[in-house]
């Protein structure tokens, strides 16, 4: 049974997230405030962490940067109430796998929950690309023989596209693939995440020659 940690100041709202994700069959635990959260995940690792941004003392996003320096690789999706691109972009580049912003439809949250939960279960495949070695049963990747520092959502970016070399891909089907669901207002999350991909495997992250722009339709890997 999967685990789901959810994090928020707001009782009514986890009871509700539990009530929820207790009949699709998960194993709930609830935290209100980041210490509780990072104490209970070191005593019982969940798979996925509900997170609200704006909690009392310690906020969300010190909480997913702690989470991360401590090796949780679990999937981290943050709900705000905030809509700034800006938050958003702090919230990933801390290692967060999402973000879902406030009001939500329960429907579109469980949907996003499946779809990090099925993207986090390992493979036993290894591939390989030019200087890139990627390990799915670890998700490590390594470039000449150097372990890369990924997040994440930057691992299964990567794992996607070198699964799908050399065949351009649109922002929405990106989306579809690697979050897990299919929502177009969303889809600035994937120039973040190739951005940040980008300055950790390309010599000159300013002129790509591995995970290129194809004008037009979206992102390739070139190699």
């Amino acid at each position: 049974m999967e685990t789901v940690l959810v994090v928020d100041d707001e009782e009514s709202l986890r009871e509700s997230l539990r009530f929820m994700l207790e009949q699709q069959h998960y194993r709930v635990l609830l935290a209100s405030d980041g210490p509780q959260c990072l104490q209970l995940v070191a005593q019982d690792p969940p798979h996925l962490i509900l997170l609200d941004v704006m909690l009392p003392g310690l906020d969300g996003f010190e909480v997913c940067r702690q989470l991360r320096s401590r090796g949780f690789e679990g999937a981290v999706l943050l709900l705000t109430a905030r809509g700034e691109e800006i938050d958003q972009v702090v919230g990933l580049e801390l290692g967060a796998d999402d973000y879902i912003v406030k009001p939500f439809r329960h429907r579109e949250l469980l949907a996003r929950v499946k779809a990090h939960l099925r993207r986090n279960q390992r493979s036993e495949v290894t591939l390989r690309a030019g200087t890139l070695q990627l390990f799915p049963d670890r998700r490590e990747a390594f470039a000449n023989g150097e372990k890369l520092d990924l997040t994440p959502k930057e691992y299964a970016l990567l794992q996607f596209f070198l699964e799908n070399r050399r065949r351009a891909q649109s922002r929405e089907r990106i989306l579809s693939a690697v979050w897990g669901y299919d929502f177009g207002g969303e889809t600035r999350v994937v120039n973040v995440t190739i951005q940040r991909l980008r300055e950790k495997i390309e010599a000159d992250p300013a002129s790509p020659t591995q995970l290129v722009t194809v004008r037009g339709v979206g992102y390739m890997w070139n190699v």
